[in-house]
């Protein structure tokens, strides 16, 4: 079982994300806790990525704990990724 800890910018991405969309978002976070793997981002970046809906989750794993970086639409994550 994953420990799930936040990353310094999170809430600045979260408070973006319309308040409708966080429930959904969070029951996705809460599947971060189980022992599942998930995509890890191209480019040589450290990062994994969740998808919920058109929204995306992006995590680092250390050890036995996910830390949660980013959430949002697919433009914003292309825009965080650098790709835009």
């Amino acid at each position: 079982m994953f420990e799930i800890d936040f990353d310094q910018d999170w809430s600045y991405y979260w408070q973006r994300v319309p308040r409708e969309q966080h429930e959904r978002l969070l029951k996705k976070i809460r599947e971060l806790r189980e022992e599942k793997r998930f995509r890890h981002l191209k480019l040589g970046l450290p990062h994994f990525a969740l998808e919920a809906g058109q929204y995306r989750i992006c995590f680092t794993e250390k050890g036995h704990k996910r830390i949660l970086a980013f959430v949002g639409n697919h433009k914003e994550y292309e825009k965080w990724l650098g790709l835009r």
